[in-house]
């Protein structure tokens, strides 16, 4: 009796393209996987794609929900309200904007100027001074000799590159210094007009032959006896002239490049 054998069925391994029996899981040469990856991908996708909807349904139903509620929650507001009537919420919200622009203003108006600083006279207290200028100045010295403490503090201008200098003793302005803070008037003197101030001239007799005011440089006032140093700008590049006064009348003047 002839014995006969049906031949085994076959395919190609996906990967390595070898012969491999039709049923293997498994390919024996390149030992990877014979199922279909795309299959499972596509499975996973279309979940995902299923879930999406669903839970996208369901935000737009709560959505929905709350949006029906709130025309309910308006209409009924209307009906029983004829006039609008400003919540708590909005009058915190507008007293908090009153706030920060009260606190902008503040900002804005804190800092040395030319008006503040010509403002500031002898006897003021550090306080006083203070309010004036809307901050506090940097301590640039302290001392104390035989009961008088002195401080000396710094304010740096908010229109200009100077600063100014305020002295006190015992938390009393007795002298104010400045640089690039006040320019006086737009006046410039010559070398004829200064030859022709002479000590003894009062400070308005001064003003009226240079044709206007000098930036006061320094100003101090100490047992009642005050002296004042006032700048001029000459017509040229750097010169200027310092005319000093005390009580009122010129007693020294000193000049750099007039001509």
């Amino acid at each position: 009796m002839k014995n006969s054998q049906t031949p085994e069925a076959t395919k190609t391994c996906k990967h390595c393209k070898s012969i491999i029996p039709k049923g293997a899981k498994v390919c024996p040469f390149c030992r990877k996987r014979q199922g279909s990856a795309g299959k499972w991908i596509l499975i996973i996708i279309i979940v995902i794609v299923i879930f999406a909807a669903i839970n996208g349904g369901n935000n737009e139903s709560s959505s929905n929900s709350n949006v029906s509620d709130s025309d309910t929650t308006i209409q009924s507001d209307n009906n029983s309200n004829d006039s609008t009537i400003p919540t708590p919420s909005n009058a915190t919200a507008s007293s908090d904007i009153v706030a920060s622009d009260s606190t902008t203003d503040e900002k804005e108006s804190a800092g040395l100027t030319e008006e503040k600083y010509n403002s500031i006279e002898t006897g003021m207290t550090y306080d006083e001074v203070v309010d004036i200028i809307g901050e506090d100045g940097t301590n640039i010295s302290e001392s104390e000799v035989a009961g008088i403490k002195t401080v000396i503090y710094e304010w740096t201008s908010s229109e200009s590159w100077g600063n100014a200098n305020i002295t006190f003793q015992n938390d009393k302005v007795v002298n104010k210094a400045q640089f690039g803070v006040s320019s006086g008037d737009d006046v410039e003197i010559t070398l004829e007009q200064y030859n022709s101030i002479e000590t003894g001239m009062t400070y308005d007799e001064v003003v009226a032959l240079l044709g206007g005011e000098g930036a006061l440089i320094s100003d101090t006032e100490i047992a009642g006896s005050t002296s004042q140093i006032y700048m001029w700008n000459g017509t040229s590049l750097g010169s200027n002239a310092n005319i000093t006064f005390s009580d009122d009348k010129v007693i020294a003047k000193a000049q750099v490049g007039l001509n």
